[in-house]
């Protein structure tokens, strides 16, 4: 039994992983880093707001095409993957408060939507203590193109047996927001920065998740 009854209109809820769980972002940009070893940090700094939010086999190739690199696509991904896998063992935990929150929303639809890859996330959310929360989970290896294109939000909805119009998407970056925009889904965006005025295509922007959760089911 659910806990919640969320706002009218809302069948469905859909979350991003990185940045709306759990601050994973800056353990990308370390792996990343260690990945790109010999690349100055303030050069790769530079390029990051490209692309944040996409998947990292894109991500590989804008950065063999910013840097001219030579190191293999494969290669490098693998690099950072590991890094990265190290990283979240000694270093992640989910955002305070989300844990109690969620808790509130147990046997609502709820689904995830990410661009990290499968075995990667579901890595992340059993460490997070989220494993079996969510279903479906839909990742990069789930559809054929990644954020910003709207297909795993799509797919989410199609899983859940819900329209894509009665689905709520919590999202953080760019990429994310337009992929639920254009999957034609009510967007709700989670920024630290108070000033950040509402994307095109959202309705609303939180300090947190746990704010936007709460905002949802009042």
């Amino acid at each position: 039994m659910t806990h919640v009854c969320p706002r009218a209109g809302t069948s469905a809820l859909i979350l991003d992983l990185d940045g709306v769980l759990a601050d994973t972002e800056p353990l990308h940009q370390k792996a990343w880093d260690i990945a790109l070893d010999g690349i100055p940090l303030e050069k790769v700094a530079a390029a990051r707001s490209k692309w944040v939010g996409m998947a990292s086999v894109d991500i590989v190739r804008e950065l063999i095409r910013i840097f001219g690199l030579t190191t293999p696509a494969e290669e490098l991904l693998a690099r950072k993957r590991a890094a990265y896998r190290t990283l979240i063992q000694q270093n992640l935990t989910p955002f305070p408060g989300l844990r109690e929150e969620l808790d509130m929303w147990r046997g609502f639809p709820m689904a995830l939507a990410t661009s990290g890859i499968r075995p990667e996330v579901l890595v992340v959310l059993e460490i997070l203590g989220f494993g079996g929360l969510f279903d479906p989970v839909v990742t990069s290896d789930d559809v054929p193109r990644a954020k910003p294109a709207p297909d795993c939000y799509l797919s989410a909805a199609r899983l859940l047996g819900k329209k894509p119009s009665s689905c709520v998407v919590i999202e953080d970056s760019a990429h994310g927001i337009q992929a639920a925009v254009a999957a034609g889904m009510r967007v709700l965006v989670v920024s630290p920065d108070a000033e950040l005025p509402v994307p095109a295509g959202a309705e609303r922007v939180f300090p947190s998740t746990v704010e936007t959760l709460r905002w949802l089911r009042a």
